[in-house]
């Protein structure tokens, strides 16, 4: 399936064909996950990468090989022993509605939600690049006090084109004037969730501080 790209080039149209990732034949243990999943909206209404479309196409010459989708289950992303089916759905009309093309024969699509690619895609980078250490070389669980001289302190920043944020839960409180004698004040709040990871190992900062 080509999508056609306009671009500019010494004041002549250029149209550059781009071209469909193909979405291969999928089960409840083999389905589309990672970034292709978070740009397919899901049943739960969250925002995924909100790219839309973007990732579903490349332009040939870009890569040596045409992209191939994220594939949950596969050899390369497992982790249905950890999950099994959680979050993950049927959703060929979700991917149609979308305007990409799928072969007639393929009747069913399986992608995980937001919160399963999610999973995918830390369960993805901690296998793969390794996990969060601290200067002894053991992970720290959570909770556990600092250990005086083995640590660090870090800010972390991310460049905002290589990260993605899914959105999640939003809660709702609210408190009645009549149960506020002193002040007869109505009070009204928000909390709402959202997780933001990065796509790739790279475009990534810290600020350090010395050994504390």
């Amino acid at each position: 399936m080509q999508h056609p790209e306009h671009l500019h080039a010494g004041g002549e149209l250029l149209i550059m064909p781009s071209y469909q990732v193909e979405i291969p034949r999928t089960t409840p243990q083999l389905y589309i996950t990672g970034i292709y999943a978070l740009n397919v909206q899901c049943p739960e209404g969250t925002t995924g990468d909100q790219h839309d479309v973007f990732h579903w196409f490349y332009r040939p010459g870009i890569r040596e090989e045409a992209p191939t989708v994220t594939l949950g289950g596969s050899d390369e992303l497992d982790t249905n022993a950890i999950y099994g089916d959680l979050g993950v759905y049927e959703g060929r009309e979700r991917l149609l509605a979308k305007g990409l093309n799928i072969a007639p024969e393929i009747r069913e699509v399986y992608v995980a939600n937001h919160y399963r690619a999610i999973l995918d895609l830390l369960y993805e980078s901690l296998t793969h690049y390794g996990r969060v250490y601290n200067l002894t070389g053991a992970k720290q669980a959570l909770g556990t006090a600092p250990v005086v001289g083995s640590i660090y302190q870090a800010s972390v920043a991310f460049h905002t084109s290589r990260v993605f944020k899914a959105t999640g839960s939003t809660t709702f409180y609210y408190s009645e004037a009549k149960n506020d004698p002193q002040y007869q004040r109505s009070l009204v709040n928000y909390r709402h969730y959202y997780v933001v990871l990065p796509k790739k190992v790279e475009a990534i900062g810290a600020i350090i501080s010395d050994k504390k």
